[in-house]
């Protein structure tokens, strides 16, 4: 949960990584809640979120209903 940084919270999948510099990118897999999180993480000039290829405001990823598939893009820079 540290380095990739996927903390659950009540309102959702808080993400917040901290990679090693030498990392460019990661895939987890996670499920939460009986809902299916495919993360794919890639370093980038950028911090953001994309959620099912849409660009998603804030770090806490939304909760679903029973058997949602979420497939989730999160680009993270040197400083996160």
């Amino acid at each position: 949960e540290y380095i990739c940084g996927v903390k659950p919270q009540i309102n959702g999948l808080e993400i917040s990584p901290c990679f090693p510099s030498i990392w460019q990118e990661c895939l987890v897999t996670r499920m939460f809640r009986n809902v299916k999180y495919n993360i794919h993480y890639v370093r980038s000039n950028k911090n953001r979120i994309f959620v099912n290829g849409e660009e998603f405001s804030g770090k806490t990823l939304p909760l679903g209903n029973l058997g949602d598939i979420f497939d989730v893009r999160v680009e993270f820079s040197n400083g996160e």
